[in-house]
């Protein structure tokens, strides 16, 4: 039996969304399968290449991000404030 070949239609089909520039990259950090060359302007993938490909991402372990924690109460996150020491100051004249 001839092996099937996908098309980049077909790969979004399966759930596999990678822009133009990211599936290249993939590609060749070898990430991703390599595609067959079909002429000057038409690629393709080999399904059991990609089946494959699928299998052993959903066989993967995953990570788990850990939640940063919440800001405490009372506590400003970002720019620091002016204290009330800084306020009462006068500013400094200009010359």
């Amino acid at each position: 039996m001839a092996p099937l070949l996908l098309s980049r239609e077909d790969l979004k089909r399966r759930g596999i969304s990678y822009s133009p520039a990211q599936l290249y990259r993939k590609i060749k950090d070898g990430s991703f399968p390599a595609p067959v060359h079909l002429g000057k302007n038409r690629i393709a993938w080999l399904e059991n290449e990609i089946d494959g490909w699928i299998n052993a991402l959903a066989s993967a372990p995953r990570e788990h991000k850990s939640v940063p924690p919440a800001p405490r109460p009372g506590r400003q996150v970002g720019r620091p404030r002016k204290t009330d020491r800084q306020l009462a100051q006068p500013a400094a004249e200009a010359v």
